[in-house]
């Protein structure tokens, strides 16, 4: 794994053949936070819920285990972390997620990942310990890792 802590906007990234990374609730609103920002880029909610009501919900609420869904054609991962917008994650939802995520970029063949500091923000996680997952979780791969920040 190359491990990276940059200065820059996560979006530069995807032009350069990233995939991004964000957090996400199971009720997928999307209404603040960088959350809102990917929406507003990518339309998520439209690729997700187009069709399926509240099977979208039904699949990932009540999960204690998270969820990490890829757009393939889109190259956003989301890491399902909580069940609803309002809720907090945990670092063991967190963690959960990473390991998926692993796990998906490894049978993907994905090697190039951007993220803002995930959990941080609204979901007041300490960047401290979501980092130390991030390396430890990552570290037997060759998957490289742009963490930014402004």
């Amino acid at each position: 794994m190359k491990y990276e802590e940059v200065k820059g906007n996560v979006f530069d990234y995807y032009d350069q053949g990233y995939y991004l990374v964000h957090c996400i609730s199971a009720d997928f609103k999307l209404g603040a936070g960088i959350a809102k920002q990917f929406e507003k880029r990518f339309h998520l909610r439209e690729d997700l819920l187009y069709g399926l009501g509240d099977k979208w919900y039904k699949q990932y609420a009540n999960t204690t285990d998270g969820y990490a869904l890829l757009h393939g054609k889109k190259r956003i991962i989301d890491l399902v972390t909580k069940e609803r917008f309002w809720h907090k994650p945990n670092m063991y939802t967190m963690d959960c997620c990473l390991k998926k995520m692993r796990d998906g970029c490894i049978k993907n063949d994905i090697k190039k990942l951007a993220m803002p500091k995930i959990g941080c923000g609204l979901d007041k996680l300490k960047w401290e310990d979501v980092s130390a997952s991030i390396q430890e979780i990552f570290a037997d791969t060759d998957i490289e890792i742009k963490v930014c920040y402004l």
